[in-house]
């Protein structure tokens, strides 16, 4: 399995990063975890086959995690070459589907019906969905909004744990405990009007490859 953390910044602008989006890839597979603004130019600047992707995976509705996905979808109804046809999927927690029909009332009926196959599917709590026959999604409540979870991409190799925006949680740590790397989010101590999360990884005991 291999991560690369393309955008992790917070929806504060800046120069040098930009919000929550990070690549993972085994095999046959190519994830998006969350799609921040500009996690297209990103990858497209880090060379990554952004064309290839197979899922994007949301931790939760804030738009700085997943407002580039229209545009990822427009750019792959319209920009490939030759035009797609291998399906994409979109996976959330409970609300994935209706904010993406609620997406396409404003974008256009293309959001939904792109011109290759998409699946909308929503993800319940301690339910592993499988992405692959070897690879699987499992997710896990966290602190922060209703509909905020964290994402586990387990393999037989090892285990990668992203907990999205989160505050502390005693739950959370028991959870991805043994984790091969864990790619964490947290509030720093600035004041209240200007809050927001930052993201950085860190490693577990087990590594998984990255770059």
């Amino acid at each position: 399995m291999e991560l690369v953390t393309v955008g992790t910044g917070t929806v504060a602008p800046s120069a040098r990063r930009t919000c929550p989006c990070h690549w993972v890839t085994r095999g046959d597979l190519r994830l998006l975890l969350d799609c921040g603004s500009g996690s297209l130019h990103r990858l497209a600047e880090f060379g990554l086959p952004w064309h290839q992707v197979t899922h994007v995976i949301l931790t939760h509705f804030h738009p700085d995690h997943w407002s580039e996905l229209p545009m990822l979808v427009y750019a792959l109804k319209y920009t490939t070459e030759p035009p797609r046809k291998e399906p994409f999927v979109i996976l959330g927690p409970p609300g994935v589907v209706q904010l993406l029909r609620t997406l396409a009332e404003g974008y256009g009926h293309w959001l939904l019906d792109p011109g290759f196959p998409i699946g909308i599917l929503d993800v319940r709590d301690g339910e592993p969905f499988p992405l692959n026959a070897d690879v699987s999604l499992e997710t896990f409540p966290v602190p922060h909004t209703d509909e905020s979870v964290a994402l586990s991409v387990v393999s037989p190799e090892g285990r990668l744990v992203y907990t999205g925006d989160t505050g502390p949680s005693s739950e959370l740590a028991r959870w991805s405990r043994g984790c091969a790397r864990r790619v964490r989010a947290r509030l720093p101590r600035t004041p209240k009007r200007s809050r927001a999360p930052a993201t950085f990884s860190t490693r577990c005991p087990r590594p998984i490859r990255s770059r």
